[in-house]
């Protein structure tokens, strides 16, 4: 009788790069949902404010493609937004797109938003020597740019 071998398939710890990469995003947008509470909005709704500040005018479209959701999820979001009045919309003009912009009010809240984001910024980037952290910073937005333009 001839013995035969079960195949062995290697097998690596280390997780996909993609799964990484998710699980880094999913942390950060926590840490920003805890500094968001202190204005009364979430991670989301400071991402699209800070879309709007970049390029004011921006349409829903423009929203849902900056901020990678649906145009029904953004739509959503800029509603929220309005409510809270962090931005204003333009009048409905027949077979023109709404724009929207940030106001006064919305540009102080994120304002200090950011400073919390750069300190969750830093703290992730502080587990990298203080040379590599710049690289690491452009290569993370290189990277962003590129996964944005298979899209």
């Amino acid at each position: 009788m001839v013995k035969v071998e079960p195949t062995v398939v290697p097998t690596t710890n280390a997780e996909p790069l993609a799964f990484v990469i998710m699980k880094l995003g999913r942390l950060l947008e926590r840490r920003l949902n805890r500094a968001g509470d202190r204005y009364g909005l979430t991670a989301s709704q400071l991402l699209v404010l800070g879309l709007i500040a970049r390029h004011p005018g921006a349409s829903r479209a423009d929203v849902a493609r900056g901020v990678h959701v649906s145009p029904q999820a953004a739509g959503c979001v800029l509603a929220q937004l309005l409510d809270a009045e962090m931005v204003t919309r333009s009048e409905r003009a027949v077979g023109l797109p709404l724009e929207f912009s940030i106001t006064p009010e919305g540009a102080e809240v994120l304002k200090e938003a950011e400073i919390s984001s750069d300190v969750a910024s830093r703290s992730a980037l502080d587990a990298f020597r203080s040379g590599h952290r710049e690289f690491v910073g452009a290569a993370l937005r290189h990277l962003l740019r590129s996964l944005e333009g298979d899209s």
